[in-house]
């Protein structure tokens, strides 16, 4: 197995390897972020290697299949037979599809303030065909945009967090050509959750939910529904906004205990 510190590439994929332990834990952290915000965890869950993975960025439209393929490459390359999971915010959608698609191999998984429950309406139209080409453009040339997003937020049609969302996701042009590599691959690599339910009914795998306090940025109403339904589920509230919750969950002793727990 490679050291801890050390990158792996296969194709589009790529992570970084954290901590040397028997058990596996595939991580996925949110917009913005690196990979190397979960290193703090080769102290936490020394136990664990940690294959903290990027955001898929292919700068096209890959169809589900293709992505699935590359993970499956990846987990008979490293020779992972088991693994767990761990998520923050835009990166659940890709571990719930991963859950979709290769429970047989997955023990828990942690969610922390997840995308992937709604599927809202500014993505779907960005990425749509009308969508696409004025996405580009605002790429390109963002100027426009932000006069009518802060006069949007000035008359309460979109919140003071969306608008400081957009602001800080777009603010320089490596950033915004990120957002659109990262839209682009996730189009086609939604989870299903009808799937997902049936999944964790059968397989009984346990999962956590930590919840932001008071998330603009990711609608808690989805979630919650969907955690009523599964016996495994548990939410948890914090007290943590959705730019802070990550770094403060991997310190939180749930966190912890749950993935430490053998059973």
């Amino acid at each position: 197995m490679p050291q801890t510190g050390e990158y792996l590439q296969i194709e589009n994929l790529q992570c970084l390897q954290i901590g040397v332990g028997e058990k596996v834990l595939v991580a996925f952290h949110g917009f913005g972020q690196t990979p190397q915000i979960f290193e703090q965890l080769e102290n936490i869950l020394p136990e664990y290697t940690i294959f903290s993975f990027d955001l898929l960025s292919f700068g096209r439209e890959p169809s589900k299949s293709e992505v699935l393929k590359l993970f499956e490459k990846f987990f008979q390359n490293q020779q992972i037979e088991k693994f767990n999971l761990l998520a923050f915010s835009i990166g659940a959608k890709i571990a719930l599809c991963l859950l979709e698609n290769f429970s047989e191999k997955i023990e828990k998984i942690t969610l922390v303030a997840p995308d992937g429950f709604q599927k809202r309406f500014w993505y779907k139209f960005a990425t749509s065909v009308w969508g696409k080409p004025l996405f580009w453009q605002f790429i390109r040339y963002p100027q426009w945009i932000y006069p009518i997003a802060d006069l949007l937020s000035k008359i309460s049609l979109i919140s003071k967090a969306k608008y400081r969302q957009i602001k800080n996701f777009t603010d320089t042009p490596p950033k915004r050509l990120l957002l659109w590599k990262t839209w682009l691959s996730q189009k086609n690599f939604s989870p299903i959750l009808k799937s997902i339910e049936e999944v964790l009914s059968q397989k009984k795998i346990k999962m956590q939910i930590f919840l932001a306090y008071q998330d603009e940025l990711c609608d808690e109403k989805p979630i919650i529904a969907f955690a009523e339904k599964q016996k495994s589920v548990e939410l948890l509230a914090t007290s943590y906004k959705h730019h802070r919750i990550l770094q403060e969950v991997l310190k939180d002793n749930r966190f912890a205990e749950f993935m430490n727990n053998l059973k």
